[in-house]
């Protein structure tokens, strides 16, 4: 007899929790600037919650799923994949409550995803002000705090040699005192091209360019509850993933373009932790 056909979208959980297919994070391991571990710390925690989360659906349905004698068994990834994850699948094919369930988890992962790296972006930034060189202090007091100078006049022909040296602590200033916002990519881009100029800016696209479709899919999902706008389908365009979608629409995420968002925030995050060790260490 065929199997009952699917009366909803493949959620691809198994994609979202299968081992082997995610970013790496021992790049947190071999910073060299102690000024960098409270911050490396957090990222890896506020990432690792995701992993907790998106693991326990199939979590839940292995335990509930053993046999007898099997009490002692560990619940541990193996098991969770062999019983829990088809499971959950199999449930995701036929119940309308468990679709809603999945949709939700996916959603807050993504938004998860980017407030990790949005902070992590943030307090780098900071503390790369705060500890490094007198010269990205005065780059970024001259972008961001209300200076005499013009904003329109380029930072390149401004004297940096004849401008003080702001106080102690004057990134995370900046930071706390709103001058500046890392709610929003671009900003975050131009946050790190002003302080270290164009070595920066690549950055974000050589280590994964899904960062953006991360930016967008969390825009898209706290700002319009999901449905396609005109910014999100522009700024999905080159992703193949998620460009089927027309405006006002309301966007489908499964398991795997979810894994490649998450992906991206730990891969540009543990770039850009890299890069400003780099410097940090080398002053440069």
């Amino acid at each position: 007899m065929d199997a009952m056909p699917s009366l909803f979208p493949d959620y691809k959980y198994f994609e979202l929790v299968a081992p082997r297919k995610h970013a790496r994070r021992d790049a947190l391991l071999n910073l060299r600037s102690t000024y960098l571990m409270d911050v490396a710390k957090a990222f890896f925690n506020n990432i690792a919650r995701t992993d907790s989360f998106s693991w326990f659906p199939a979590h839940v349905a292995a335990k509930a799923l053993r046999k007898p004698g099997e009490e002692d068994e560990d619940d541990d990834d193996a098991r969770r994949l062999r019983i829990g994850v088809p499971f959950i699948n199999e449930m995701l094919r036929h119940e309308l409550g468990a679709n809603q369930s999945m949709q939700n988890i996916l959603f807050s992962i993504v938004i998860e995803s980017w407030t990790a790296f949005e902070t992590l972006a943030a307090d780098l930034w900071a503390v790369a002000l705060d500890e490094g060189l007198p010269e990205w202090r005065k780059r970024g007091g001259v972008r961001y705090d209300k200076p005499r100078f013009c904003d329109s006049e380029p930072l390149n022909e401004i004297d940096f040699a004849a401008v003080a040296d702001p106080q102690e602590n004057y990134g995370s200033f900046l930071r706390d005192t709103e001058k500046l916002s890392f709610q929003k990519l671009p900003k975050i881009i131009e946050a790190y091209r002003v302080v270290f100029r164009k070595k920066s800016e690549e950055l974000f696209q050589k280590e994964d360019r899904y960062i953006f479709a991360l930016s967008a899919v969390r825009n898209v999902i706290v700002h319009k509850a999901g449905v396609a706008d005109r910014k999100y389908v522009a700024a999905v365009k080159q992703f193949s993933e998620l460009n089927s979608i027309a405006k006002d629409k309301p966007i489908h995420l499964d398991g795997d373009i979810v894994r490649k968002l998450k992906n991206a925030a730990i891969n540009v995050g543990n770039g850009l932790l890299s890069f400003v060790d780099q410097r940090l260490e080398s002053n440069t």
